[in-house]
């Protein structure tokens, strides 16, 4: 670490000091406790002897004035005895009014002078050296204070690290040193040495004890706030008049703003009615070699002549700002990640509106060729013209109830986002008086609600719910259509019921004339019938009654098929569409998930099955619903058109049912093969000739469904993009590429479950890797190897080394700075373990290190693992590292090996795929034959290379593919 400072020389500031914060989950646990105790330890240093000085405090959420500093063995007392409380408030758990107070009420403070700032800093610089400050001579004094927020399910605490150039105000007494002016002209060089060694070796410092944390707000890594104040030396009145000095503009404002590519706009205020705020977005790059982009809130605060009363002094009344902004920032960073889950439920809503205004437009259509007949059919032509129109009804009628539905919760969002905006504006406004500067600058507030986007929720959920009942009036507009053709039906027959009933009328009046003409002339003959008169009247009597029961069947009949408005098969398929859709149903999967258990947990197995079930019938239906192609209108064959017509028109409800009526959010349950199903089969040939285009699955819905599955958001992508490629022709995606679509849904399935199968997700490579490590180990271990050397240890965690094999002697090993600062710090100096820092590529340096203090006696056999850490790099530095080891390691030493694989197993053991090295994060994936190359010169331990994933650590007899490769070499 530098030396931070300034020679101090006469010019306009008197103090200018950097405030790094950070926050993490905080559950009031001993851990966690524990962790904090050493973060504030490390910053007071070792009771005897070190370098410098330092105090600590712990106060009230009030004025640091009046706080109360110890320095020495009586700090690191206090420290232990806080720790103590802190931790004891997990067992309030009945209490929780109990647990705000104990927490709230104890903020702790530690000041470290000068000279203990560099002793702390020296070895976390990222760049220099100590004595190489770039003409900076004189560190700063560093604070850390920390304080607790109670959020919605916990606590959360604020760690901030503030740098100041000159002695605060508020410093303990018997701090001593000069508290010179700050010169403007060195602002620049200040900047630069402030955030570039001491901002960023305090974020590896938190990281330490903490643990790194990442942020993602609209998909985009959000970091905490960093805020420069600044006190000048002559300060106007009238804050906003600062920007009117040029000294203040160009030599303040544009060196510590300085905003770059990427970064967003500046919003300024005046924060109760004294401090004037700056903030904007910049854009950093964390890591240049994966353009690792962060996002990071940058204030500037400078109080006015006026910045305090006469209560609150001047340092007091800033520092305060500060505060509050921190906490603002936290808040709108927590409201953005639950709006996230907002923003993915409005984009699955839109989804569904377009998918429903799809079937409207092509019901449109077919109700137009259909119309074109109703003016000119008779008889059956225009019977089964109406009958299919009739289907049209029916399933315009279950839209109209699914969009009103699908309104109410997009309504119901909208009022979660005007909540959350209500409640922000008035936290904002009950904590500070802010006034804005005149447009076009936005107010510090404006911008904090930019960021969590509730401005931009509330158009879209108002703009979804508006497509919805746009959509909504499209099927009324159509229904209203097909009412008026229904009426026009009705009229028609209730005309020719009245003339059928003057005709009949006109014979009943005949038959009644008869009869009473021959009451009254008694023209009836009193002579019995014979002779062939008889018989032709016993012909006329059976034909009559043959003609009365034909009749009857006919109306009976006519009446029956009045009823079905559809033909025979299209009520088989219906029936197959309709048992689909009960399965696939919201409430039938929501049931399912209750009687299975957790979909995390317990469910896996049967949550694939039912997975495999479901995209199969889908698939096989979808194939039903979309075989042949629609039929163009032919005017002179007007039987077969209209009966072209309907059969399209029962096709089409089939497929409208299959795409409305699925589950609104399928990333509730695990069905990624359904999923991708419903995400590609539109892209099908025949899909896209029925007319079938609206995208039926969101991009939102797809990601979380695969992570569900255990899929990263990347790789989750990646198969989207392989998947469409595969379906698209002329489009690519890596190795995917398609010279004609796939032909049906049936293949696109197929597809689909070769590829799940080829693409396990990191998550499940991870568990597994872990299981192989845990099971090598201890079998090492039962065996007699008492020690070990682990190469690429990352992060620790559960079931290390030394954890597995208690007995024996472990050195940790990782090139990754912070991992070895961190493990460091979390491991038990017991001497059975150690951690150092070696790039594994220089096997000699490793064990030399190793040898060093007795840790690993090299002259014995050691076994060394390589863990998924051989494929970040190359083929040749891989066989070079292994065979390194190998030709220094005492025979009898082991080698373990588990790699990412790309290649299959067979029933004789490994079936060399030929396929090319790939990445995906990094990571190689090398074929088995070149895993098994780099234990050339050892000896495979039996059964030699096997599939990780295996639960015995053996290859399965049936031929699949494999994932993970790992083995154990023995040095002869």
């Amino acid at each position: 670490m530098s030396p931070l400072g300034a020679r101090f020389t006469r010019s306009s500031l008197r103090q200018l000091v950097l405030v790094s914060t950070a926050w993490r989950e905080w559950p009031p646990t001993r851990e966690s406790c524990d962790a904090l105790a050493r973060l504030a330890g490390t910053l007071l240093g070792p009771v005897e002897g070190g370098r410098g000085a330092s105090w600590l405090a712990v106060t009230a959420d009030g004025a640091v004035r009046q706080a109360d500093w110890t320095g020495g063995a009586d700090a690191h007392e206090r420290l232990e005895g806080l720790a103590g409380r802190l931790s004891a408030v997990e067992e309030m758990v009945d209490r929780p009014s109990a647990q705000e107070e104990t927490l709230v009420s104890r903020r702790l403070r530690v000041l470290c002078d000068p000279e203990r700032t560099a002793e702390v800093f020296r070895d976390r610089s990222p760049d220099r050296e100590p004595g190489n400050g770039g003409g900076v001579d004189r560190p700063p004094w560093t604070a850390l204070d920390v304080r607790f927020l109670r959020y919605t399910g916990g606590f959360r605490v604020h760690l901030g690290f503030s740098f100041w150039l000159v002695r605060p105000p508020w410093h303990p007494p018997g701090a001593g040193g000069p508290t010179p002016t700050v010169g403007l002209h060195r602002i620049s060089e200040l900047r630069a040495a402030l955030e570039d060694h001491a901002a960023a070796a305090t974020r590896s410092l938190v990281e330490e004890h903490f643990g790194p944390t990442t942020t993602l707000v609209w998909g985009r890594e959000y970091a905490p706030p960093v805020f420069w104040v600044a006190t000048l030396a002559r300060p106007q009145s009238d804050p906003p008049k600062h920007l009117d000095r040029p000294d203040v503009a160009e030599g303040l404002f544009r060196p510590l703003i300085d905003r770059g590519p990427g970064d967003s706009g500046v919003a300024m205020s005046v924060i109760n009615g004294n401090v004037l705020v700056s903030r904007h977005l910049r854009r950093e790059l964390a890591d240049p070699s994966k353009d690792h982009v962060t996002m990071r809130p940058v204030y500037l605060v400078l109080p006015g002549s006026h910045a305090g009363n006469g209560s609150v002094p001047k340092d007091d009344a800033y520092r305060q700002v500060v505060t509050t902004l921190t906490e603002f920032e936290a808040r709108a960073a927590a409201a953005a990640l639950e709006l996230h889950g907002v923003d993915d439920d409005l984009s699955v809503w839109r989804t569904h509106v377009r998918v429903y205004e799809s079937v409207a437009r092509e019901a449109a259509t077919l109700w137009d060729a259909l119309a074109l007949h109703l003016p000119i059919r008779r008889r059956g032509e225009l019977e089964k013209a109406h009958r299919a129109i009739a289907l049209v009804h029916q399933t315009l009628l279950q839209g109209v109830a699914d969009l009103a539905d699908l309104v109410s919760h997009v309504e119901a969002l909208r009022s979660e986002v005007d909540e959350l905006e209500e409640g922000f504006a008035d936290l904002v406004d009950e904590r500070v008086a802010e006034q804005p500067l005149a447009a076009p600058t936005m107010g510090i507030g404006e911008s904090l609600a930019q960021m969590a986007r509730l401005s931009r929720l509330r158009r879209l959920s108002g703009a979804v719910a508006k497509d919805a009942q746009r959509v909504n009036e499209q099927y009324k507009d159509l229904l209203n259509s097909i009412a008026h053709a229904f009426d026009e039906r009705r009229v028609r027959e209730l005309d020719v019921l009245q003339r059928g009933s003057f005709s009949l009328s006109l014979a009943v009046a005949s038959v009644t004339i008869v009869a009473v003409l021959d009451f009254i002339l008694n023209i009836k003959s009193t002579e019995p019938m014979v002779g062939p008169w008889r018989w032709a009247a016993i012909v006329f009597a059976v034909t009559l009654a043959f003609g009365v029961v034909g009749t009857a069947g006919a109306a009976v009949w006519a009446v029956r098929r009045a009823r079905d408005i559809s033909s025979a098969q299209f009520r088989r398929r219906y029936e197959k569409v309709l048992s689909y859709l009960r399965d696939s149903s919201t409430m039938e999967l929501d049931r399912f998930r209750s009687a299975t258990g957790d979909i995390r947990g317990d469910g896996l197995p049967t949550w694939s099955q039912r997975d495999r079930e479901l995209a199969g019938r889908l698939a096989a239906l979808w194939d039903e619903a979309t075989a042949g192609a629609p039929q163009p209108f032919r005017e002179r064959s007007p039987g077969r058109d209209i009966g072209r017509i309907a059969g399209d028109i029962e096709q089409w409800m089939l497929r409208a049912l299959l795409l409305t009526e699925r589950p609104r959010m399928l990333w509730n349950y695990r069905l990624p093969t359904l999923t991708l199903l419903y995400r590609h089969f539109v892209s099908l040939e025949r899909s896209e000739r029925w007319g079938v285009t609206a995208a039926v699955v969101a991009d939102a819905d797809l990601e979380r469904t695969l992570q569900e599955s255990g899929y990263t958001r990347g790789e989750a992508r990646g198969i989207d993009r392989y998947i469409a490629a595969l379906t698209t022709p002329g489009e690519t995606s890596g190795d995917a590429a398609a010279s004609t679509p796939l032909p049906n849904a049936t293949v696109l399935l197929a597809t689909i479950k070769r590829v799940l199968e080829t693409r396990t997700p990191a998550r499940h490579l991870e568990r597994h890797n872990r299981d192989f490590i845990r099971r090598t180990v201890r079998e090492l271990s039962a065996g007699g190897m008492d020690q070990f050397i682990d190469v690429g240890t990352g992060m620790p965690g559960r079931d290390c080394v030394h954890d597995l094999a208690p007995a024996a002697r472990v050195l940790y090993v990782d090139n990754a700075p912070d991992v070895v600062r961190r493990s460091q710090a979390l491991l038990t100096q017991d001497g059975r373990t150690r951690v150092i820092r070696a790039d594994m590529r220089r096997p000699a340096e490793i064990l030399q290190e190793a040898g060093a203090g007795g840790l690993i006696d090299v002259g014995r056999p050691v076994a060394v693992l390589f863990t998924r850490v051989l494929g970040y790099v190359s083929d040749e530095d891989a066989r070079r590292t292994v065979a390194g080891f190998g030709e220094l390691l005492h025979p009898g030493s082991l080698i373990v090996i588990s790699h990412a694989a790309r290649g299959t197993l067979g029933s004789g053991g490994l079936n060399f795929a030929a396929t090319t090295n790939d990445e995906s994060g990094g990571e190689r994936l090398r074929v088995p034959r070149r895993i098994e190359d780099l234990f050339t010169g050892l000896a495979l331990d039996p059964p030699g290379l096997v599939d990780v994933a295996d639960e015995g650590g053996r290859a399965s007899a049936d031929t699949r593919r494999i994932h993970l490769a790992g083995g154990i070499g023995r040095v002869t």
